[in-house]
């Protein structure tokens, strides 16, 4: 008998033992001397059951104290006792012996492979019942990952430039903004322009508008939703550096940066085609052997994928690891939450449930993101951290130059534009404005491949002038 039939024995055999021992010997030794007996004999049959437990040392020592405690004690008692006693000693080793048989990879340590004392060297080996609840869990996983490819099979074959109708409709699609004016309404603590890190930076000018009319429409939604003068915003944010300042190594950016009352939000706008989609997060194996993260829709009524895959970048989850090390070295407790933001187009805005961009960051649409800057408390100048904030996240503001200054940077001015000369009689054009533009050398030469269009981009933007997604 092995198992769990040989421990429910062994603990059978104790209780017929205790009942022999108070019927023979009444006396208050004899009664501890029982409780404990049943104590050690129902942790040895635990500790079968469970392989991963260890009978112990002071255990082995409580029941040799009880065996040999009980045959000495014998000689006050008849032979109906003492073989009883004996019968409970040999089925407590039995068991113990069958629990080291049963595991008998775990190497241990002190007094032996019975479960002395000290834990195995190398870990106890799994139960059978363990290794077959693995091999199960193996199987469900393989027989899910073929049913997961032949749907990707399926989705890719029924691919679809656009979806098949209308999404959810919320009041904030482009038409429904465009009469706000931003410059009229600008607030006290709104530092830089919505879109401002694409303007000067070259890209496709198809690109840029797409890109610039997502963060001006979420900024234009905040108002709408009056919350843009509750709060200190900064726009097109550049990555920090691990220290201090902006990266010099990496030109991206955060798209928005919203400072509430509690906390420090690290937006990024996605302006993506939308309609009667779903959208959901897919990993594939990447040719490094690092897995890939996408972003996809699904139509709703084909099931087919709509539009292009969108790689997902840790640009995100490095920023705010970068600005919450520096919060941690300057003491300030706000904590740090991020999301990426789907805004809606013209024919409304697709399902998003429960999909996490790299880094586990949660993806949400605009209604749902301002919902949460609702519920935010108003930034406070007063409070005794809020200059330091604005210390830190001024100067990561990108310039026209699509990129935010550093220290030891040369600068040049342009010079006044010169008069226009016309044959009819005018007054001179007054000169332009100096202006202070940054001279930017590029990091690198050539083109690379952009992983969400495939398109050629340069090699020195951060930014894929095709499609106007981050590199």
């Amino acid at each position: 008998m092995k198992g769990r039939g040989l421990s429910v024995a062994l603990q059978a055999l104790a209780a017929v033992n205790a009942v022999v021992w108070l019927t023979a010997v009444q006396s208050f030794v004899v009664v501890m001397g029982v409780v404990l007996g049943i104590a050690v004999t129902v942790r040895a049959a635990r500790s079968h059951q469970r392989p991963f437990e260890d009978f112990g040392f002071v255990g082995w020592v409580g029941w040799f104290v009880l065996a040999t405690g009980g045959w000495a004690a014998l000689y006050a008692a008849n032979g109906r006792v003492g073989a009883i006693h004996t019968l409970w000693v040999l089925g407590f080793l039995a068991i113990r012996i069958a629990a080291a048989v049963d595991k008998p990879a775990a190497s241990t340590r002190g007094y032996g492979q019975f479960g002395g004392l000290g834990a195995p060297a190398s870990g106890p080996a799994p139960s059978r019942r363990a290794q077959r609840k693995a091999e199960a869990a193996q199987i469900a996983a393989n027989r899910q990952h073929h049913l997961d490819y032949a749907e990707r099979i399926d989705r890719e074959q029924n691919f679809q430039e656009r979806a098949s109708g209308p999404g959810m409709m919320t009041g904030l699609e482009p038409a429904a903004l465009s009469s706000i004016d931003l410059d009229a309404v600008r607030p006290q603590f709104m530092f830089g322009s919505p879109g401002a890190g694409l303007a000067g930076a070259g890209f496709d000018a198809g690109a840029v508008a797409r890109g610039t009319e997502g963060e001006v429409n979420f900024a234009k939604a905040m108002v709408k939703h009056q919350i843009l003068d509750r709060f200190a915003t900064f726009w097109s944010v550049h990555m920090p550096d691990e220290k201090v300042g902006a990266s010099s190594q990496f030109q991206t950016d955060i798209d928005c940066v919203v400072v509430t009352g509690k906390s420090i939000w690290l937006l990024d706008m996605k302006n993506y085609n939308q309609g009667d989609v779903t959208w959901k997060s897919e990993t594939n194996d990447g040719v490094d052997g690092k897995p890939a993260h996408f972003l996809i829709a699904t139509d709703n009524q084909t099931g087919g994928l709509v539009g292009p895959k969108r790689k997902m970048s840790l640009n995100m989850s490095m920023a705010a690891q970068r600005i919450h090390r520096r919060f941690v070295d300057t003491g300030v407790r706000l904590p740090i939450r991020s999301a990426v933001v789907l805004m809606p187009r013209p024919d409304g805005l697709g399902r998003i449930r429960d999909v996490l961009w790299a880094g586990n960051i949660p993806v949400a649409g605009l209604p749902d993101v301002l919902a949460w800057l609702t519920k935010e408390p108003p930034f406070s100048p007063q409070h005794r951290d809020s200059p330091l904030l604005l210390a830190m996240l001024k100067p990561l503001i990108k310039d026209e130059s699509g990129s935010a200054p550093v220290l030891g940077e040369v600068r040049r001015r342009t010079a006044p534009a010169a008069p226009t000369v016309t044959t009819a009689p005018s007054a001179p054009a007054a000169p332009a404005a100096p202006m202070t533009v940054r001279t930017v050398v590029p990091t690198a030469t050539g083109t690379k491949p952009c992983g969400d269009c495939g398109g050629a981009a340069q090699a020195d933007w951060s930014v894929c002038e095709h499609c106007g997604e981050q590199l």
